[in-house]
């Protein structure tokens, strides 16, 4: 009787073999449909999280599904590929960095990351290998991106077919994906495949439409004033040229610019007479688009533009950052934690007039190679070159050997595509951004599925007994990438809604449970512990801001806005030696902002006191000394400001410089006359000068003002 049963759960298990790869392909092709489309609305911090979120859920149920299909064989065999090697030193050599990372769990996470992407370029390129399957994958693209574009180039109308994520307004087409140059990523694949796809058919009406949607989609891309993304396109159209070949590419390119000039010539005549929102022709209103492409174009040249120069800064640290860590880096996914201690004064000050207010650090490199050498080191970077110029040369030889000129036209729409991906990847971030990443991996599977790499070699795993147990551990990556994705999702739900409650409503205790909660589902992302601990912090509960935040600077040791607080509350809790050493570290992150000055400054007197106090007279003057510098740098900032003024003054007189200790309190008491404390410090000062009139004014007008200090009375 167990035998039968045996054999009957081998041959169920076997039966679901076949149906389990059409629901892997299936899931791939809702994958490629749903995760462009969804975003958080008004519930999420930003458009990434839910996207990110249904990558490691969805991938994770494909694991399952791909593993699952084994457990009714005896045995599992799988084929040696070429690029096998590269891909498993690349994901060795990431992971074995976050040995010496700041933030080994925000580096596993990222880790985890690629290999879930990695992971889904095997699937692809192990049952996207029939025309048919491919076919599928590229009108789901075709499809989802002419859904992502009509909704974006309506959203320039004034047309909102979808709500606008919180913090987002006005008519910018950003579509479901959350930021123009987030669009020029997704559609720099989509353009140059839909290319591909023109040259495939055979029917005519299939090529105008395809030919259709590639306008369409070229001029939503040309709205996003994207630069990279113009520039992506540009290589991989160019490249699917010099890939495809046959000479009907050129007759196809001179019809197509012919048909370009005749709508062109066609909607200018009509246009002149169609009024738009501005009472202007639609005539006029596309010359001036095309004017401001123009100078956005040429914009690229000027080294000073903001874009241009917020990456040259951006590039420098990062420069400064592989300099001194070439070969091992700072651990995979580290990257933001590490670079704000390379920016220099100059750049601080290029980044502050350029970006005012914003945030004063990055986090991405905006140059994946770069990147992953700040992060990988030098043998990371290898690696994934290995990998990437592997992935290249076997699409290429499988397009060298392909037949017809419709597989030709496919192979080399998607060799082209990769072009363009690798291009932008030089001045941006698409290979982490979700959307882009997976359609990066989707190709680069496509790409190989026809020849496998296979090097002619395999590895059979007996399974005998253990199939029931390998049915149950293919779930597991379930399980993990399910779990994972609603952790992610959920944390940044309740930080969205802390920040909300803070920011918007004025709710500081229901912001701090819902930051809380947040750390629960997250505890490695220093900015919920950086929000709770800002929140203690302006509650006066210095001790608990204080091993809050010190957490907060354990995940990210130079962010410098959370250093600034708990060097603030290290102070107020009497902690002076720590809080100190603390505030240099924000000064030197950040060396623009006068806040940690004047505490630094306030720190370093009371050392002063307290080794004037321990008997300890040079130490006393050294730590005054000290304290007058930092004034000084305050006052560099903010000249005209009555405390620092005045603090500066006793500062000098505490040290016996007793003319400085004048001039800076006599100008304390020209913008401030009322100020008690001033004036009682000013007539100590006249006293000590033997000015004895001033010195009575001084104390007089200090005891009208400030009638509950006894020592101004002497």
């Amino acid at each position: 009787m167990g035998a039968h049963k045996e054999t009957a759960w081998a041959e169920g298990a076997l039966g679901w073999g076949p149906r389990s790869q059409q629901v892997l392909k299936l899931g791939v092709l809702l994958l490629l449909l749903v995760v462009p489309l969804v975003y958080g609305g008004s519930y999420l911090s930003d458009y990434f999280t839910a996207k990110f979120a249904l990558l490691y859920a969805g991938i994770g149920l494909l694991l399952a599904i791909w593993l699952g299909q084994h457990a009714g064989s005896e045995r599992i065999r799988i084929e040696r590929r070429s690029y096998d090697r590269p891909l498993v030193v690349y994901a060795a050599i990431s992971f074995f960095s976050l040995f010496w990372a700041v933030n080994p769990l925000q580096g596993l996470e990222t880790w985890f990351t690629q290999i879930w992407l990695l992971a889904f370029f095997l699937l692809v390129a192990r049952f996207f290998s029939s025309s048919r399957a491919l076919w599928g994958a590229l009108w789901t693209i075709a499809l989802t991106s002419f859904v992502v574009s009509v909704i974006g180039l309506l959203q320039y109308r004034g047309i909102h077919l979808v709500p606008l994520a919180y913090g987002h307004w006005g008519n910018f087409g950003v579509s479901t994906l959350g930021n123009p140059n987030f669009v020029a990523h997704y559609l720099e694949l989509s353009i140059v495949l839909i290319a591909g796809m023109v040259l495939a058919r055979r029917r005519l009406w299939e090529k105008v439409g395809l030919g259709a949607l590639l306008l369409f989609e070229i001029y939503y891309l040309l709205m996003t004033r994207s630069r990279g993304g113009w520039v992506a396109v540009g290589v991989g159209l160019f490249a699917l040229h010099l890939l495809y070949r046959p000479q009907s590419v050129r007759r196809i390119l001179l019809a197509g610019a012919l048909i370009i000039v005749s709508m062109g010539a066609v909607g200018a005549a009509v246009g002149k007479g169609v009024p738009t929102e501005s009472e202007q022709s639609l005539f006029t209103d596309a010359l001036d688009q095309v004017r401001a492409v123009r100078d956005r174009a040429l914009s690229s040249f000027d080294p000073n533009h903001f874009s241009v120069l917020q990456r040259r800064l951006i590039w420098a640290d990062t420069v400064a950052l592989i300099a001194e860590q070439p070969l091992l880096g700072v651990g995979t996914g580290n990257f933001a934690f590490l670079v704000p201690a390379y920016r220099t004064v100059t750049r601080h000050r290029a980044w502050a007039e350029l970006i005012a207010n914003r945030p004063h650090m990055p986090y991405y490199a905006h140059n994946e190679y770069l990147e992953v050498w700040a992060e990988n080191g030098i043998f990371g970077l290898a690696a994934m070159l290995w990998l990437l110029s592997t992935l290249w040369w076997l699409a290429w030889r499988h397009l060298q050997s392909v037949t017809g000129q419709d597989a030709r036209a496919l192979q080399a729409g998607l060799l082209a595509a990769l072009c363009a991906a690798l291009t932008h990847s030089l001045v941006s971030l698409n290979l982490q951004d979700p959307t882009s990443a997976l359609h990066f991996w989707l190709i680069a599977g496509l790409a190989v599925a026809g020849s496998h790499g296979a090097t002619g070699s395999a590895r059979v795993w007996v399974l005998g007994g253990l199939r029931r147990v390998f049915f149950f551990v293919a779930a597991v990556p379930a399980v993990v990438g399910v779990y994972w994705g609603l952790g992610v999702l959920v944390a940044d739900y309740y930080y969205f809604d802390g920040q909300r409650k803070y920011y918007d409503f004025n709710q500081p205790n229901r912001a701090s449970l819902a930051f809380a909660q947040a750390t629960e589902w997250r505890a490695h992302d220093f900015r919920y512990h950086h929000m709770l601990g800002l929140i203690k912090m302006q509650g006066r509960h210095p001790v608990e801001a204080t091993r809050i935040l010190s957490r907060a600077e354990e995940l990210h040791p130079n962010n410098a806005p959370a250093l600034r607080l708990l060097g603030q509350g290290l102070y107020w809790s009497r902690r002076e030696e720590e809080a100190i050493a603390i505030l240099r570290r924000a000064i030197a992150l950040d060396p623009l902002e006068v806040e940690p000055y004047s505490m630094l400054a306030r720190a370093l007197h009371d050392r002063g006191l307290r080794r004037q106090g321990e008997g300890d007279g040079d130490g006393a003057r050294a730590s005054f000394m000290r304290a007058i510098d930092r004034w000084q740098q305050a006052l560099a900032f903010a000249p005209e400001n009555v405390d620092f003024l005045r603090s500066l003054g006793i500062e000098y007189f505490s040290v016996g410089s007793i003319d400085d200790a004048e001039a800076a309190l006599v100008r304390a008491a020209q913008l401030s006359p009322e100020d008690g404390l001033i004036q009682g410090n000013l007539g100590a000062v006249f006293l000590a000068q033997g000015r004895l009139a001033e010195a009575e004014a001084a104390l007089v007008r200090a005891a009208a003002a400030d009638s509950l200090r006894a020592e101004w009375r002497g």
